[in-house]
C-alpha cells in the first residue's frame, strides 16, 4: 500500500488515544500551550525543505529568515524565537491600517526536534485587532 496524506484542510489522526477525550465543537490551538512555551509559538520543523533541497535532514546552527505580514485593515505582527520562550521573540508588525512590513533576521538554531535530525525554529503571530491578515517566513540560508 502506498501511503497517503492528509489534503491541506485536514489533520491525520495517528492514534485514537490522542484525541479521546475530544469533544464535538473543540477548538484546534496552532501553536503551543502556555505551559510549553509561554509565548504560544508554532515550532517549526524544517526537515522536510532539508531533505528537498539537501538530499539529507541535519541540524542547522542557524538561519536566515525572512518575515513579512500584512494586516486586513488592522494591526498585525510576527515574530521569531529560537526558544520561545518569553523575552527572546524579535519581529515585525504592520504599520498602521495594516500596511505590509517585512524584515530578514539571523536566528540561532538550538533547539533539537524532538521527530527529526534538524533544529527547531519558533514563530508566533500576533494579531492586534482582529484583521489578522498574511503572515510569512521563508528561510534564505543555513548555517552548518
Amino acid at each position: 500500500m502506498g501511503e497517503k496524506a492528509p489534503a491541506a484542510s485536514q489533520l491525520e489522526v495517528t492514534s485514537a488515544a490522542h484525541i479521546a477525550t475530544w469533544a464535538a465543537g473543540e477548538t484546534i490551538q496552532v501553536g503551543d500551550p502556555e505551559t510549553i512555551t509561554p509565548g504560544r509559538v508554532i515550532a517549526l520543523d524544517i526537515s522536510p525543505m532539508l531533505q528537498a533541497v539537501f538530499g539529507t535532514v541535519f541540524p542547522q546552527a542557524g538561519a536566515i529568515l525572512k518575515i513579512a505580514i500584512v494586516g486586513n485593515g488592522g494591526e498585525a505582527g510576527i515574530d521569531v524565537s529560537d526558544s520561545g520562550m518569553s523575552g527572546t521573540f524579535f519581529g515585525v508588525r504592520t504599520f498602521s491600517g495594516g500596511i505590509a512590513n517585512t524584515s530578514q533576521y539571523a536566528i540561532p538554531c538550538s533547539q533539537l526536534s524532538p521527530i527529526s535530525n534538524s533544529n527547531l525554529i519558533f514563530i508566533r503571530e500576533q494579531d492586534y485587532g482582529g484583521n489578522m491578515g498574511i503572515t510569512i517566513a521563508s528561510v534564505n540560508a543555513l548555517w552548518v
